[in-house]
């Protein structure tokens, strides 16, 4: 998110992702033409953390992970974003889903 600062290594992330992140949560992701595109993490019913990777925004990879997501929680999954990011907001208004932002 370019309106964050950058507080730690691409290195300290990865790590942080694999030991603690993978350890904690249930996990699903995103492939297209073999690559990773996103994934999304559950914490109990808490989204713990949804990616997309830049330039496969608004093609619904997040909302697919979101309602998978959804589906695999107990059905009162909550998600909490940051007000400046715009991204899965939109998203989420256009799934007629009850999500609100």
């Amino acid at each position: 998110m370019p309106f964050l600062p950058r507080l730690h290594s691409d290195e300290k992330v990865h790590a942080w992702l694999t030991d603690t992140v993978t350890r904690r949560c249930r996990m699903w992701v995103a492939r297209r033409d073999g690559r990773l595109i996103g994934f999304v993490a559950l914490d109990g019913d808490e989204r713990d953390q949804l990616y997309v990777l830049p330039g496969y925004y608004r093609q619904g990879v997040g909302s697919r992970l979101l309602a998978l997501a959804k589906q695999e929680s107990s059905g009162q999954l909550r998600l909490f974003t940051f007000q400046r990011n715009t991204v899965p907001g939109s998203s989420m208004k256009r799934m007629d889903s009850g999500w609100q932002s």
